[in-house]
């Protein structure tokens, strides 16, 4: 159990049948289960779904008291695999969106054994550049001075950032609204752990543990990602058993952006595996 927390992730399932696969869905930063609403009725109806609030998202609240200062790999990889047991779900395919990514992550190094493969929508690789300097600056700030940052400010900026293009108004609308659910001390707390993540030397590690098990993953990026896809274009290059996609007219927010296309193509993915 988290260290942190009183109770159980909250989660919900969508059952398909006794026989069927399990895909797990983990949102990102600011988002919570209702991330994946234009995923439901496609996936329903050929896997068994389990939604998970990750720590401090949706109905998963951790107190402010006994929020911790970073969100561990550690506390991703139990409470995770807690919800999996109490289910008797023993391996699942992963599915995430942005930094959820983080949560796959941890899994496959701290748990491979119950992952099947992982999908990554609008995924996170290497950062470079300008955005890699405001990621480190925007970090140092919350440690010292987070006075200096509102939960409106914080989440304006980040979806002006990863969705910049009027076109992408939707997806930031949405991001926003779920977003400014989720305390400050939450956002901070993930800001930690998502710097172990993007550190070079960890993908690194990750990567090693992707090839070594034998899992194998897609990639989902959009062609108006900036912030995100050149690195993840990078990233799985490292990986043996990978495939990247590229949306087209989409940006980061790929499930949303490009629900269609996005379901389409992880659902005959999906089924490439099985057959």
């Amino acid at each position: 159990m988290l260290s942190c927390m009183d109770n159980m992730l909250y989660h919900e399932v969508q059952l398909c049948s006794d026989n069927s696969e399990w895909i797990v869905l983990v949102h990102g930063l600011g988002g919570s289960l209702e991330t994946w609403q234009l995923q439901l009725r496609s996936f329903k109806k050929r896997y068994n779904l389990l939604l998970i609030d990750m720590p401090g998202h949706g109905n998963s609240i951790i107190p402010v008291e006994k929020m911790p200062k970073a969100i561990t790999d550690a506390m991703f990889v139990e409470s995770t695999t807690e919800v999996m047991d109490l289910l008797g779900i023993e391996s699942a395919h992963f599915m995430s969106i942005s930094l959820g990514s983080s949560v796959i992550l941890a899994l496959v190094h701290g748990a491979p054994d119950r992952m099947i493969s992982a999908v990554f929508g609008g995924g996170i690789g290497y950062v470079r550049g300008i955005w890699r300097l405001l990621f480190q600056v925007t970090l140092f700030l919350g440690r010292h001075a987070p006075w200096l940052f509102s939960r409106k400010l914080l989440y304006r900026f980040i979806a002006w950032a990863i969705l910049p293009r009027k076109a992408q108004a939707a997806g930031g609308k949405k991001y926003t609204e779920l977003a400014l659910k989720v305390p400050i001390q939450t956002f901070w707390a993930w800001m930690e752990n998502i710097a172990y993540h993007l550190d070079d030397e960890s993908l690194q590690m990750f990567a090693e543990d992707f090839n070594r098990e034998g899992i194998p993953s897609l990639w989902i990026s959009g062609s108006n990602d900036y912030v995100c896809r050149p690195g993840v274009e990078q990233y799985v290059n490292e990986l043996d058993d990978a495939e990247y996609h590229l949306s087209e007219g989409v940006g980061h927010l790929v499930n949303i952006e490009g629900a269609t296309k996005f379901n389409r193509r992880v659902l005959s993915w999906l089924d490439g595996l099985s057959g």
